[in-house]
């Protein structure tokens, strides 16, 4: 019988989803991925969460109770650090225990830890526990990890070449290409957050669609190379030790250096702690350092898709319309263009 091992849709899959699917099922194993996120799963997720977790918690909650009934294992990592001397937060560390803790006759959960705040290298060890569950062959689980390896690149190239998690997820599955919409726009609006609030179309409520509808191209965090992420964190009077959230403010200090970024619109999960501190050490950046348009966009499962989009839309105008009026005098930065 083929062990079906669950993954749910949600939190760090939105980064390592092809990973882990690709290893487990170079096993052998089936793998059962929940669906996109909808309204179900976020409501059955907070019925079964605490009020005070964060969206993301919630929505994890969700897409376990979806393959509860469905897989013979869930494969819930508890991640700690993954690189040297920075960690995750604390929602991550401790996912698998509020999991446990909250929803009933589970099916048995893989919660191997994965720290990797002393050496890369220490990630071996829990690839080859991890793999002995299914064969005890190892060379069988080094090589499903290299292979593994090697489809979560291609899908991190997708994701600097400007495809969401879904599109280059889609293009990995079906082994085609698709056009990167809204290459050619008038605008550049670069999105930051962490990749399950930014890519969940349900939980951002389809922002880059919605902009790309618009006529916007849209830059996030993902389109940035991790050199230049950690040469901008270099602005940073004190190192942050959330490796995400790091990422987070490294990316947007990038952006706020570019000429071709119009705007930036941070996607913050209310409840979040670490959203909340980065959030505001951004907007002070962005307010004293630039004349860059800044929209900070808080969410939870009460958030109104009309009130998002008015808001937006009229984040776009505004912008639009300053174009327009500084064209040949001003850019979007507030340097002087021309002798007008």
């Amino acid at each position: 019988m083929v062990l079906r091992i669950g993954i749910p849709r949600a939190m760090l899959a939105y980064y390592y989803l092809p990973l882990w699917e690709t290893f487990f099922g170079r096993l052998g194993a089936e793998v059962i991925i929940s669906p996109p996120t909808n309204k179900k799963i976020v409501d059955v997720g907070a019925k079964n969460c605490v009020d005070e977790a964060c969206l993301p918690v919630k929505v994890f909650l969700g897409h376990v109770q979806y393959l509860q009934d469905k897989s013979d294992i869930l494969f819930i990592p508890r991640v700690v650090s993954i690189e040297p001397r920075k960690y995750t937060c604390p929602k991550l560390l401790g996912l698998p225990d509020m999991v446990k803790s909250n929803i009933r006759d589970l099916p048995p959960v893989w919660s191997d830890v994965i720290n990797l705040s002393r050496h890369r290298r220490d990630l071996y060890p829990v690839i080859l526990a991890v793999g002995k569950r299914i064969t005890g062959n190892p060379l069988l689980i080094m090589w499903a990890y290299l292979l593994a390896v090697i489809k979560q690149r291609r899908f991190e190239k997708l994701l600097s070449y400007g495809y969401t998690v879904e599109e280059a997820y889609r293009v990995l599955q079906e082994n085609s290409t698709t056009k990167v919409p809204c290459s050619t726009a008038d605008l550049n609006i670069a999105v930051v957050g962490h990749a399950y609030n930014i890519y969940d179309s349900y939980i951002s409520m389809r922002i880059i669609s919605r902009l790309r509808e618009m006529g916007v191209r849209v830059i996030t965090p993902e389109m940035v190379d991790s050199k230049a992420i950690n040469n901008s964190t270099k602005q940073l009077s004190k190192d942050l030790f959330w490796t995400y959230c790091k990422r987070i403010l490294g990316a947007a200090y990038y952006f706020m250096q570019q000429e071709r970024v119009d705007g930036i619109i941070n996607i913050v999960a209310f409840g979040c702690g670490p959203d909340a501190l980065v959030g505001e050490m951004l907007e002070r950046k962005v307010r004293q350092t630039t004349n860059l348009p800044f929209m900070l966009l808080t969410i939870d499962e009460h958030t109104g898709e009309a009130g998002v989009m008015t808001r937006l839309e009229a984040f776009i105008d505004m912008i639009r319309w300053r174009e327009r009026k500084n064209a040949g005098n001003l850019s979007t930065h507030g340097n002087l263009t021309s002798d007008a």
